[in-house]
C-alpha cells in the first residue's frame, strides 16, 4: 500500500481506495467482491476459495498492468505484488489440500498458469521499494 501510494503522489494519481473497507468504484470489482465474501462466509473451504480467487484476480491484473508501462519504479512494485500474489496462492492451495483433502481448481488462471505458478518456488520481494523523493 506504501509503494501504490507513493507513486500515485508520484505520478498525479487520484488514489482509488475507498474510506470505507468493501466499497469499491469499479462496478466490476465491487460484483466479484459481493460475490466472493458472500461464498467465503458458508465455510471455511469456500472461504479459501474465495481467497485463491482474490490472489488469480490480482496476478492477472497485474499481469495486463504491467503491459501499459514502461515506467522501471512502476514495474517494479508490479512484480513484487505479483511475486506475493503468486505465494499467496500457492498458500491457499496448501491450506485448502491441508483443512479438506480438497484440490484447488483454478478459476481465473488457465490450466498452464496457474500449474506455472504452483511449479515456481516462493518468491521473496527483494527488489528496491521506490523512494518519497521525486
Amino acid at each position: 500500500m506504501d509503494a501504490i501510494k507513493i507513486l500515485l503522489d508520484r505520478y498525479d494519481l487520484a488514489d482509488p481506495a475507498q474510506a470505507q473497507p468493501g466499497i469499491f468504484s469499479d462496478p466490476d470489482l465491487q460484483t466479484l467482491y459481493d460475490q466472493l465474501l458472500a461464498s467465503g462466509i458458508q465455510s471455511l473451504e469456500n472461504a479459501i476459495k474465495a481467497g485463491g480467487a482474490v490472489e488469480e484476480v490480482d496476478i492477472l491484473d497485474l499481469l495486463a498492468r504491467t503491459e501499459l508501462t514502461e515506467q522501471a519504479e512502476i514495474l517494479n512494485v508490479y512484480g513484487n505484488l505479483e511475486h506475493s500474489s503468486k505465494n499467496h496462492l500457492r498458500a491457499f492451495v496448501r491450506a485448502l489440500a491441508r483443512q479438506t483433502g480438497e484440490t484447488y481448481q483454478p478459476q481465473y488462471l488457465s490450466p498452464e498458469a496457474y500449474q506455472a505458478i504452483l511449479d515456481g518456488a516462493s518468491q521473496g520481494g527483494g527488489r528496491r521499494f521506490p523512494s518519497n523523493q521525486p
